[in-house]
């Protein structure tokens, strides 16, 4: 989600200078240049070419921060190719999927600066270098940019763009395709999953919960991760059951990087390490290693930044002021009934009935009712002015009988009544989804619900809603190694 909207500011921009009015249409972008001189250019050549340069890059920085995307487009080449970097990781893209990564960054908020620019002269192309300095509300990031410039028939043209070094100032995120959004526990807050251990040193030690911690090298971390320790974050916390308003937030400063692995083991194995099973409980670092070598088998490695003091109802973390929030409650009544009907007469509801007939003896009535049946109705405001319903079921089974679940969301008309449905944002797992907290995590109009932690594999998830659609993205799960029936 990073933008790597390559922005070149002119010096006046570089003086923070009131941004111009002027509106640069495509038609008015720098047309085709004169072709170079066959002897060497003198100084004065160099100079009107750099002025050019310069006004190209000025066209393209205003078109940004003003979000004029159109006009944004319009600078780049049909053969074009694009390298995108957050933190260390690396996306290469053609013109049409570079300017669709782009086109959702258009958003209010958006910001580049560049500084140390300089521009490398050659026949029919220049190439731009400089620190570019990018912020949306949830992401910041800095660093190094080249810029191909070429002459084409229809003026100077973008051919090629690349970051070629990035260091995540704010936000990163739990999820790659949530920048700002960390899922938060009580003790500290997850900053990435990863693979491997490369990263960590020394013998593991016992974790908070089911987990073990291992020193990380911070010389060896990319800057983004390693920048973490010191900073402050903003932790939302989960309401008590009866509220209606989220409680206050935490801000919690993280005192140490650790590589954790987190799990639930086979029953038998939490017996020992909990004391309560047939042989002695083993030593805490007996322990550790035990959840270290089982979270090899998963991966479960994160990288944790542990709290300098505990957050307890810890949800989800971001590192500038929380957005406002609203939190779901249950619904009743009319509502309730009507959400319902709308929930039963779904596809996906409907193939649930058939399968639970088919393989229960005797079945009768619905899946989600009965003595095994259950079943939540949530509503939630959520500005500006929208309203949501959520509607989980899940029936409750042996291994050998049938166990399933799924949620839907519903927009709830200015009526009171009227019910659009926007998606089953979870089908054909084994429990049913807790919705936490609402938010719009970076203005950009589309609501976040954070749900769980749900299930055996306690699933933390974020429905993100954007328009008339809705999905569910899976942000955290702790891998469950026991049996489960």
């Amino acid at each position: 989600m990073l933008a790597l909207l390559l922005l070149f500011a002119p010096a006046s921009c570089r003086e923070h200078d009131a941004p111009r009015t002027t509106r640069v249409q495509p038609s008015a972008l720098p047309g085709p240049s004169a072709a170079p001189p066959s002897s060497p250019a003198g100084r004065s050549d160099h100079a009107a070419e750099d002025v050019e340069i310069r006004g190209f890059i000025d066209a393209w920085q205003r078109a940004q921060n003003e979000l004029r995307f159109d006009d944004y487009s319009a600078l780049y080449a049909d053969r074009f190719s694009g390298l995108k970097r957050v933190g260390d990781r690396v996306f290469q893209f053609d013109r049409g999927r570079w300017l669709a990564d782009r086109k959702p960054m258009f958003r209010p908020g958006l910001r580049v600066e560049v500084s140390d620019l300089a521009i490398h002269r050659a026949t029919a192309a220049a190439t731009v270098t400089f620190v570019q300095h990018f912020s949306l509300p949830a992401y910041r990031d800095e660093g190094k940019k080249l810029l191909v410039i070429a002459r084409t028939p229809a003026g100077r043209r973008i051919v090629r763009e690349e970051l070629l070094t990035s260091t995540i100032r704010g936000g990163g995120g739990t999820h790659p395709g949530l920048p700002g959004l960390f899922v938060a526990t009580r003790d500290g807050v997850i900053l990435r999953r990863i693979d491997h251990e490369r990263w960590a040193r020394g013998e593991p030690r016992r974790g908070s919960g089911i987990a073990a911690d291992r020193a990380l090298d911070l010389a060896a971390l990319p800057a983004e991760l390693a920048a973490a320790r010191g900073r402050t974050f903003y932790v939302a916390r989960a309401a008590a059951p009866a509220a209606t308003e989220p409680p206050p937030a935490c801000e919690a400063r993280v005192a140490e990087l650790v590589l954790r692995t987190s799990l639930t083991p086979y029953e038998s194995t939490l017996s020992a390490w909990n004391g309560t099973g047939d042989v002695p409980k083993p030593p805490d670092a007996q322990i550790a290693r035990e959840v270290w070598e089982l979270g090899a088998s998963v991966p479960a490695r994160l990288v944790f930044g542990k709290f300098a003091e505990p957050c307890a109802g810890a949800l989800f973390a971001t590192d500038r002021p929380l957005p406002p929030r609203v939190t779901p409650t249950l619904a009743s009544g009319a509502l309730a009934q009507a959400a319902t009907r709308a929930f039963q007469s779904s596809p996906a509801y409907r193939k649930a009935q058939a399968s639970f007939l088919a393989e229960t003896p005797n079945a009768s009535g619905r899946w989600d009712e009965g003595s095994f049946g259950h079943r939540r109705v949530h509503r939630f405001g959520a500005p500006p002015g929208r309203a949501f319903v959520l509607v989980s079921a899940y029936r409750e089974g042996s291994c050998a009988e049938f166990t399933g679940s799924s949620s839907a969301l519903f927009e709830l008309g200015a009526d009171g009544a009227e019910l659009t449905p926007l998606g089953v944002v979870e089908d054909g797992g084994r429990h049913p989804l807790t919705p936490r907290t609402a938010f719009d995590l970076d203005g950009d109009g589309a609501l976040e619900l954070l749900t769980g932690p749900d299930g055996l594999d306690e699933q933390i998830g974020v429905v993100r809603v954007s328009g008339r659609t809705a999905r569910r993205e899976l942000l955290h799960v702790v891998p469950f190694l026991g049996c489960g029936c």
